[in-house]
């Protein structure tokens, strides 16, 4: 949640991706998974950038910060 809205916002781009890595695992994980991935105002893509991980807990998901709601 922004406190100020007069900052700039960025941007969240959805990605998918398949992971091999689950492929056949013993608790029959979903393959496609989906990432959020947050960039700065005015960023470009001819940038690097540094990478920043946000781990959730037990019962959480990656997208629920930002704002998805898991089981709802």
């Amino acid at each position: 949640m922004r406190r100020d809205h007069t900052l700039p916002r960025g941007e969240l781009h959805r990605l998918r991706h398949q992971s091999i890595v689950l492929q056949g695992s013993p608790l029959d994980d979903p393959t496609d998974r989906e990432l959020h991935v947050w960039t700065p105002p005015d960023w470009s893509a001819e940038e690097s950038l540094p990478l920043l991980v946000d781990l959730t807990g037990y019962w959480g998901a990656g997208p629920g910060h930002t704002n998805w709601k898991n089981l709802g």
